[in-house]
């Protein structure tokens, strides 16, 4: 029986937010030694390891977020980027190989090896031609090693607003995307806190 496989970043306070975001914070309200048990708090945005981008971030609209928007089987491709664009042809021809097709793509890019660095934001973009192609192929939700979706031209989140305006959501920040076969069972379940703009998420698969 296959085991299930944590695609989730593992995050700390040495972990590095995206530039301008405000790094993980965590104190103790309580601890062992003088309280008899421990009680953290912890202060991070919804931005930092591995999360769901709604709706709200972008767009002037509350979601109505169900758990059952962000689980089934999926599809992963393998793409290398060419001078740090990420080619919709180079994606047409991996895609084009898959026998069973779902409406959850997962991108491995190979970018999760500069986790943790400067390096790794920035990240190769995409080119527009992207968003004809998700919506041909009916995607639901998009997922890739990376630490933003951002078209190689033009503003830094319209790649956002075209895909969350067409209920195309996005998972950033995977990792361990190298141990999947094309066909994956998926599940990444967002909080259940309301009137968030994004949620972390713990994301696991399991090859099909």
């Amino acid at each position: 029986m296959n085991e299930w496989i944590d695609l989730s970043l593992e995050i700390d306070k040495d972990t590095l937010p995206f530039p301008g975001d405000i790094p993980l914070k965590l104190d103790w309200e309580k601890s062992f030694d003088q309280d008899g048990y421990n009680l953290s708090i912890l202060s991070l945005t919804m931005h930092l390891g591995t999360h769901i981008d709604y709706k709200k971030h972008v767009l002037n609209v509350e979601d109505k977020i169900s758990h059952n928007q962000f689980m089934g089987k999926a599809n992963v491709i393998f793409i290398e980027p060419s001078n740090h664009l990420i080619k919709t042809n180079d994606i047409i021809q991996a895609y084009q190989y898959i026998e069973n097709k779902e409406d959850i793509l997962i991108m491995s890019i190979n970018h999760e090896k500069k986790l943790n660095e400067e390096a790794y934001f920035k990240y190769p973009k995409f080119e527009k031609s992207i968003f004809k192609f998700l919506m041909a192929n009916h995607i639901r939700l998009l997922g890739a090693d990376l630490p933003s979706f951002e078209y190689e031209e033009g503003n830094l989140l319209e790649m956002h607003k075209d895909l969350l305006n067409h209920d195309i959501y996005l998972i950033e920040n995977l990792c361990h995307l190298d141990v999947l076969r094309s066909h994956i069972e998926f599940i990444a379940l967002p909080l259940p806190i309301k009137t968030l703009e994004a949620s972390m998420v713990r994301a696991i698969a399991k090859n099909l």
